[in-house]
Parts: structure tokens; sequence; C-alpha cells
């Protein structure tokens, strides 16, 4: 009997092609790119792991972000005094949110509301 001879496998590997540009940014927010299989592996060869498809998050085109915008602070009120006379007490001031956050845009930052003490005079600051 004739012993069979079996062809040795030489290995072709699996291999990818260069990724693409990312796209523009969709509404969503989404760019993405792809990449496509160069070469496909064989019977014996290593087979391609990973994505052929990627996206990440990009400013959206449709809706630009709008960042938090706060009011100018409103006038420091009057001192406030006591009924037996006492000079000194509090003042207060306050702003309000003009322009709420929106769309990814940056939240607001900084006090809403002071408060400061009166010293020796009602009008005094």
């Amino acid at each position: 009997m004739a012993e069979e001879c079996k062809e040795v496998c030489k290995p072709l590997h699996c291999s990818f092609g260069e990724w693409a540009e990312w796209s523009e940014a969709s509404c969503l927010g989404l760019c993405e790119r792809q990449r496509v299989v160069q070469e496909m592996n064989n019977e014996c060869g290593t087979p391609c792991t990973g994505a052929l498809h990627e996206t990440k998050s990009c400013p959206s085109p449709c809706h630009p972000p709008v960042d938090c915008e706060l009011s100018e602070w409103n006038e420091w009120t009057a001192c406030s005094n006591a009924s037996d006379g006492f000079v000194g007490g509090q003042r207060y001031r306050e702003r309000k949110v003009k322009t709420p956050p929106k769309d990814g845009g940056l939240a607001c930052y900084g006090d809403m509301a002071q408060t400061k003490a009166c010293k020796g005079d009602w009008d005094e600051i």
C-alpha cells in the first residue's frame, strides 16, 4: 500500500484594510468610519478579529450646544433692621438663569444668591 502524502497547509492570515476617514456628523451627533477585510484567512490561517464599523460622538450640526447663561446681579436690598433700632443687619442680592443649557451645552456655574453684613449705617454696604 502506498502512503498518501498530505499537503501541508500554508497559513494565509486575515488582514484588514485601512480605516476610511471619519464621516461628517449626523444630526444625532455621531461620526462613523468603516474598513474592509483586505485578505480572508484560509483554513489554517488566523481569522480577523475586530470591528468593521466604528462610531464616535461629534458635535451635531443640527442643534449646536447652548451654554447656560446667568443674568446680571440685581441690586442689593436695603439693610434689614431690628425693631429696637439696632444698626446693622444684612442685605441680599440674587441672579437668575437667563439661558438654560441645551443640547450638551455647559451647565451654569456660580452663586445664585449672595448675602453680606451691613455696617453702622443703613445705606452702607
